[in-house]
């Protein structure tokens, strides 16, 4: 319940100023077993480079959202999963593939039916302001869909 109030504030106070990125869309079509690369990147416009901010990985089947990443960038310290409380499951085959402070990729190992789903990047700028919230902005919108291993089609030519 947290994380879909969570969502729904990202929608309404989304900064499109934070970054020089607008919003991407995509899809992404598997077989169980397969692994998946989810990509976020962004580069801050001036102002905001400097600021501490948080990237979330939000999963959202219907109306569940959960949080499968988090990455807090603070001027002393760098932490991860401190919002999460992610699935054992997903966790042992989730592999964190950050590689700056605005690079957050997460691939998914042997991914499942259960993986199905929307996944948001989302970017929160503390503004460390009692009056606002910060700013958000969605990064990376990218819908999941996992299929059951497909049996092989036997085809046949016809011959003449």
């Amino acid at each position: 319940m947290v994380f879909h109030l969570f969502v729904l504030l990202s929608f309404f106070l989304s900064s499109s100023h934070v970054t020089t990125k607008s919003e991407e869309r995509s899809s992404v079509e598997l077989t169980e077993g397969e692994d998946v690369l989810l990509n976020c990147s962004f580069n801050f416009t001036a102002g905001y480079d400097h600021q501490e901010f948080t990237v979330y990985w939000i999963k959202t089947i219907e109306r569940s959202s959960s949080c499968v990443y988090s990455y807090d960038f603070e001027i002393i310290a760098v932490k991860y999963y401190q919002h999460c409380n992610v699935q054992e499951d997903l966790f042992n085959r989730l592999s964190d593939q950050t590689y700056s402070k605005t690079r957050h990729n997460i691939r998914i190992r042997n991914v499942t039916e259960s993986d199905a789903g929307q996944y948001l990047c989302v970017l929160h700028v503390h503004t460390h302001n009692n009056k606002t919230r910060g700013n958000w902005k969605i990064i990376n919108n990218i819908t999941v869909s996992v299929d059951k291993d497909k049996e092989p089609e036997i085809t046949r030519n016809s011959s003449t």
